[in-house]
């Protein structure tokens, strides 16, 4: 029942839907031309007249791997589909600061999308975080995943000891990582991979997060450790790598450096906002119209108001694609 009633929702969400609208409206006038039928315009107004059941609500998913809580399984009864949607991913207002970042990241690079390439090269930390965006074997679920693991320790080793408020860097980086990996979980059809290849790989990192997570504490090095063991999946070695070199990195330039505390800190939460910003608007292009069309029948998300951006902005392609601009 629960089941039938969500799929029944689903429908009317789709028929109610702005995009529905638009296709029925220029499917009559494109087709009837002069000679409409006055059943089918009665029948058009009446859809017109119906309001969308789902909205865009200032909303984005947010998924972090390394929180007990994903781990949770489903009821008997429940739709395993729906209830990793709906309890294993939260969703949140997306902050003005990550509207910002996003939109700088746009004019900075004048519409020359990177999957994070060109933060690292302008960086000074370039030379320890470059290796983790390059290679033929580097595709774009693997650089989100490594990076992920990456920013979540990072965050991990320094918010138990920090005083003040969180910066406008540290909300946005955290949250574009959570959305992105939110994408690669909930939604693998909207990124460039092949989604069933993508749909398979997370699978396998997260439960191998799980053996990484049974039985150890939240402390910093205990989880680096354990991510990072010779006999793990390679990304969780990568992003145990990545986390170590941006916390030495940090722990060099105050220490060896004297500079004052929290100024190597910052400057790796400005890399993490830049290189997360410049992911999201690299996975945006897509040909796959009929997913974004039915990503808006659900309230939509924010990559397919990033992609109908970028598509009105003349980017409909990555670079290398052969249908670049």
């Amino acid at each position: 029942m629960a089941a039938m009633f969500i799929e029944l929702w689903e429908m009317i969400s789709g028929i109610c839907s702005y995009w529905t609208k638009l296709a029925l409206l220029r499917y009559h006038v494109k087709r009837n031309g002069h000679h409409r039928c006055c059943l089918v315009q009665k029948a058009l107004a009446m859809v017109l007249r119906f309001k969308a059941v789902r909205l865009f609500n200032e909303g984005f998913g947010q998924n972090t791997m390394l929180e007990p809580r994903r781990f949770y399984k489903p009821p008997i009864l429940f739709p395993k589909k729906h209830f990793h949607r709906v309890r294993l991913f939260k969703s949140v207002n997306v902050p003005k600061e990550v509207k910002t970042a996003v939109l700088t990241s746009l004019r900075k690079r004048d519409g020359r999308l990177s999957n994070g390439v060109a933060a690292i090269q302008q960086s000074t930390l370039r030379d320890i975080a470059i290796w983790s965006c390059q290679g033929d074997h580097v595709v774009p679920a693997n650089v989100i995943l490594v990076w992920h693991i990456g920013t979540s320790l990072f965050e991990m080793k320094y918010q138990q000891i920090r005083s003040s408020p969180r910066t406008a860097d540290m909300i946005t980086a955290t949250h574009l990582s959570q959305y992105c990996t939110y994408l690669v979980a909930a939604v693998p059809e909207l990124l460039p991979d092949d989604a069933t290849w993508t749909k398979a790989h997370y699978e396998e990192v997260a439960r191998d997060i799980k053996k990484a997570l049974d039985g150890e504490g939240n402390d910093f090095h205990h989880l680096v450790d354990a991510l990072g063991a010779s006999f793990r999946h390679n990304v969780l070695q990568e992003g145990s790598r990545l986390a170590k070199q941006l916390v030495g990195e940090v722990e060099r330039q105050e220490e060896e450096e004297g500079e004052v505390e929290g100024g190597g800190e910052a400057e790796v939460w400005k890399l993490l906002v830049e290189f997360w910003s410049e992911m999201v608007l690299y996975l945006a292009p897509s040909d796959n119209v009929k997913g974004h069309a039915e990503a808006l029948a659900r309230g939509g998300e924010f990559i397919t108001l990033l992609w109908a951006l970028l598509l009105h902005a003349g980017v409909i392609s990555r670079p290398g694609n052969a249908a670049e601009p």
